[in-house]
């Protein structure tokens, strides 16, 4: 993310030439660009040598149309389930993502192939991709210009299925659409799910939804009729990362979040404590400008602890004030949102003196606080009057960050704790 604002990697479409160099490119469409811009995200756009370090900097992916499948791009679809990013393909995009799938379900089939020899051997014999029939290609493969004409005569039905990422962007059983393709995907794995079909049963819409994905695969094109629908549920989930549910009954072991060192102003941080996850770190710096132009002096009192320091803590607490003081107050191992840089106590300068958790001195500055934090994608994670949810008495010191504004305020604004909105109860 950059200044909050997820970070949508495009992949090219390419132009190439045997005999002048300077006609191999990397192209990209401006109309995914707009869209995501448009939408609230940043485009970058990923060159084809070296894509993994392209990789770490995206939160979210565009795979576009074009007329070459490229095996080299397929780690993005790994990169993408491992670290909760989604994925939205288009045309061929879709294409490849059914590819991809495809061709792991062949290779538990015959495990003496690698992905690239699965790839080659079943490409030969047209399994992957199938053009279409005369009468199909009619429906599918119109000539379009920025001529609103072409566009209307594009257009046909696509029919969606329920439960479906698709069904919950339009909230439709079918919408118009225009396709620009000549050949369609004759077969799926069975870990993807069709969700949209034409009435010429061609497949216009794929999705892959295990392990917590967010992978969608349209083989129509939204952007041309500026149906940017699509692109918001892009944005949207590329936020689900740190919606992540951490409390006494759900644990965190695995941390994927980049943790950076924070410099905490306060006297009694402890070194292992002054560290936040990447985003949750810019977030608060800003959050914490705007409160100094408010006239509140806030830091960090206690952010990221490591799963040992997590252990350690809770162990001097039951030793020195008992077991049971210990598991009301104190999270176990893999049970506290400090392990994973996501959480923060604060604490604020008044007159000289920091001053922390419930002095009188801060009542203000948390009235003020909790005002204006969604707008930085933070949340009370323990308010008034849900002890019975969170298990956890109120504590206004501690933020969670949950990235995605609009998220926030809804929380904030109707007075939630995030089991709540997270419909988890």
């Amino acid at each position: 993310m950059i200044k909050n604002k997820i970070v949508v990697g495009i992949l090219p479409t390419f132009v190439s030439s045997d005999t002048n160099p300077y006609a191999n490119r990397d192209t990209f469409v401006k109309m995914y660009q707009k869209a995501i811009i448009d939408c609230g995200g940043i485009p970058i756009g990923i060159l084809d040598d070296n894509i993994d370090l392209y990789l770490q900097l995206c939160d979210a992916f565009v795979w576009p149309g074009g007329n070459i499948m490229k095996m080299e791009f397929f780690p993005l679809i790994d990169d993408a389930i491992k670290n909760n990013k989604p994925i939205l393909g288009i045309c061929l995009g879709s294409q490849s993502i059914a590819t991809y799938f495809n061709i792991l379900s062949d290779q538990k089939a015959d495990t003496s192939k690698n992905l690239y020899e699965t790839y080659c051997s079943n490409k030969l014999d047209n399994m992957y991709l199938k053009k279409l029939e005369d009468l199909k290609l009619k429906n599918h493969n119109h000539i379009v210009t920025t001529e609103e004409d072409t566009i209307l005569a594009a257009k046909h039905k696509i029919n969606i299925t329920k439960d479906t990422f698709l069904y919950d962007i339009y909230k439709r059983d079918s919408i118009d659409v225009v396709s620009l393709h000549s050949f369609e995907i004759p077969r799926l794995s069975s870990d993807v799910i069709v969700s949209a079909k034409s009435d010429d049963d061609v497949i216009e819409a794929v999705e892959y939804h295990k392990n917590n994905s967010y992978i969608l695969g349209l083989q129509y094109h939204p952007e041309l009729i500026k149906d940017y629908e699509p692109f918001k549920w892009l944005i949207k989930n590329a936020y689900n990362k740190y919606k992540i549910l951490i409390n006494k009954d759900n644990k965190i072991e695995d941390n994927k979040f980049k943790i950076i060192k924070y410099n905490s102003a306060y006297p009694k941080c402890s070194l292992e404590e002054s560290n936040l996850e990447e985003q949750t770190y810019y977030s608060f710096l800003a959050l914490k400008e705007k409160m100094k132009e408010l006239g509140f002096i806030i830091d960090l009192e206690s952010g990221y602890r490591s799963h040992e320091f997590q252990k350690q803590l809770f162990d001097n607490i039951a030793n020195e004030k008992g077991l049971d003081h210990a598991k009301k107050y104190v999270a176990t191992q893999f049970h506290s949102e400090h392990e994973s840089g996501l959480a923060i106590d604060v604490c604020a300068l008044v007159d000289g003196i920091w001053h922390n958790e419930f002095d009188k001195e801060l009542d203000l500055m948390y009235q003020t606080l909790h005002k204006i934090m969604s707008d930085y994608g933070f949340i009370l994670r323990y308010p008034k009057n849900k002890e019975n949810i969170t298990k956890y008495n109120y504590e206004p010191w501690h933020l969670r960050y949950v990235g995605d504004i609009e998220f926030a305020k809804k929380i904030m604004n109707n007075n939630k704790c995030l089991e709540e909105e997270l419909d988890v109860l």
